[in-house]
């Protein structure tokens, strides 16, 4: 199988636009794939075909539909990832398969080439890509049955402009060559029959592309990172009333995704439980003291008597009172007398659960009385 020469060309389109008809006409084989012409698309996982032609063994892959009818279309991706992944010969060129009849740049189709864009993780891949054109009518002596030019520019550029929004692709100088087919006409049609050569003339130059690297992707989304939300207050609830009431707070720890997607718009999935617990705040009650003093003074005076002469009458002359002996009395200042009343009062201090502060009225505790000499 060394020598063996091949070519493996990947397509990829919406559900129903040609892709398995294209598969029977690069294989020139019409029994190679199921027609997927009607709305329901039959192709339910990525498969490969191939057939040896002038030599080469083609093989074609061929992928699910995107929007398929059965709304499977993140399972299906993910098939298509575990097909590429075991898939050991490459892929020489990938296109892009898009009804002519209906060729509308929706929302499905750019999510799609995003996809493949992180599925390859490989900027140089855009220059290994073209794009088919499917129903491309022809019908001899009348006009084509769709506008070659506007598909071709118009079309064409809307696809190269969304890939140059890429990460590493901002200045690729994309060819992305274009093929106009009518698949379910290519025994008979000559320009088709043209067209599929071409498509493998293209697919030929390339060096195949390894796909068993390829990066996980959804349809769904670019990106998807847990998070994890710590001590969530998910409710509160009060018990019990005065001094003994509480307040009860139910706490959670939570999950939750943060997901990113194709249009870059970020949402958040809703949480899930992953602890719970309680914390419990009651009231507080706490005491607080003063002392208050009240005091009662009486200065003592005490009575002195002396015996003296003239002097000693000088001497005290504002102060004594004269005797009829002769003898001095007078009243001298001795000591002063403090009595101190003490009183012990209190209160409580409450603060409620939610931080709310009263008091309760002053009350005595008690009192004491003390006494105190000053001189």
């Amino acid at each position: 199988m060394q020598d063996e020469k091949r070519v493996t060309i990947m397509v990829t389109g919406e559900t129903g636009c040609g892709k398995s008809n294209s598969g029977c006409a690069f294989l020139q084989n019409e029994e190679a794939f199921e027609k997927d012409s009607r709305p329901d698309s039959k192709t339910f996982e990525t498969i490969a075909k191939s057939n040896v032609i002038d030599d080469y063994t083609r093989y074609f892959i061929d992928t699910q539909g995107l929007e398929s009818t059965d709304n499977k279309d993140a399972f299906y991706i993910q098939q298509m990832i575990e097909f590429l992944k075991k898939w050991t010969l490459g892929v020489n060129a990938f296109f892009i398969v898009i009804n002519s009849q209906q060729p509308r740049f929706t929302s499905s189709i750019q999510t799609m080439i995003q996809i493949i864009n992180d599925f390859f993780n490989e900027p140089n891949f855009w220059m290994q890509t073209g794009v088919i054109f499917t129903r491309c009518y022809n019908i001899p002596g009348r006009k084509p049955l769709y506008d070659e030019q506007m598909l071709k520019t118009q079309y064409r550029q809307k696809i190269i402009d969304l890939i140059h929004t890429f990460e590493g692709c901002e200045n690729l100088q994309l060819q992305m060559p274009c093929f106009f087919v009518d698949s379910a006409e290519w025994m008979d049609d000559e320009k088709t029959k043209n067209e599929y050569t071409r498509i493998f003339s293209f697919a030929q130059k390339h060096d195949p592309v390894p796909t068993q690297k390829m990066k996980i992707a959804s349809p769904d989304y670019k990106e998807k990172e847990e998070e994890i939300i710590n001590n969530v207050l998910v409710s509160e609830e009060y018990q019990g009333t005065g001094k003994d009431k509480k307040k009860i707070l139910h706490y959670e720890d939570q999950k939750r995704y943060k997901i990113v997607n194709w249009q870059n718009q970020v949402y958040y999935t809703n949480p899930e439980t992953i602890r719970k617990w309680d914390d419990t705040i009651c009231t507080k009650v706490e005491e607080e003291k003063e002392t208050r003093a009240s005091m009662e003074s009486e200065s003592v005076f005490v009575t002195v008597k002396e015996k003296g002469g003239f002097w000693q009458h000088v001497a005290h002359l504002l102060t004594l009172t004269i005797a009829s002996n002769g003898n001095r009395e007078y009243q001298k200042y001795d000591h002063k007398d403090v009595t101190i009343f003490y009183k012990e009062m209190k209160r409580q201090r409450i603060t409620d659960p939610d931080g709310n502060v009263s008091y309760t009225n002053w009350v005595e505790a008690r009192n004491w009385v003390e006494h105190q000499t000053k001189k």
